[in-house]
């Protein structure tokens, strides 16, 4: 049990650092409208689903984490903060450990296909992680595998304002 509490910890300190944009949003857009909390989460749930084809047709998508309205007061992306943040944890059930290096590459390769970079890639023994981001909405996905044979995909928004327009404009 204490295994998976940590993996646990791990898939959600990976999902909330890739969670809030790359840190190169200037102050003067971060004050425009955004989608809304409920399409940012709407969104993080249509990815994980549509990424689950990237898996065997065996793969079940189980629900681990998910967050419909964090704060986002991340001050590497020098927005302003109240905005909020939608994130989801799914553990990738059947794909067995000699499988995880393929999970990898077809996700990858979905990744490409529907708009999404890498923007990490690390490795230490099983523990692997690759993350990457739409380049056009600001989502983020990872996939995670650790040690204890697991294997993990995360999707996250990017900052968005609850009703889609800056706090202070209301």
């Amino acid at each position: 049990m204490r295994k998976l509490n940590l993996a646990l910890l791990a898939g959600l300190t990976v999902l909330f650092a890739t969670s809030c944009g790359t840190g190169d949003q200037p102050k003067d857009t971060a004050m425009k409208n955004t989608i809304t909390i409920q399409e940012a989460n709407q969104r993080v749930e249509d990815y994980a689903e549509r990424a689950r084809a990237a898996f065997p047709v065996s793969a079940e998508l189980r629900l681990q984490s998910q967050f419909k309205d964090s704060p986002c007061d991340d001050p590497t992306d020098n927005g302003p903060k109240g905005r909020l943040v939608a994130s989801r944890g799914y553990q990738v059930m059947g794909p067995s450990v000699d499988q995880f290096p393929q999970q990898f590459e077809a996700i990858q390769a979905w990744w490409g296909q529907n708009g999404f970079a890498v923007s990490t890639d690390s490795a230490r023994g099983a523990d692997r992680t690759v993350a990457a981001e739409n380049k056009a909405d600001g989502f983020t996905m990872s996939l995670r595998s650790n040690n204890v044979g697991q294997l993990y995909l995360n999707t996250s928004s990017p900052c968005v304002w609850r009703n889609g327009t800056p706090e202070s404009a209301n």
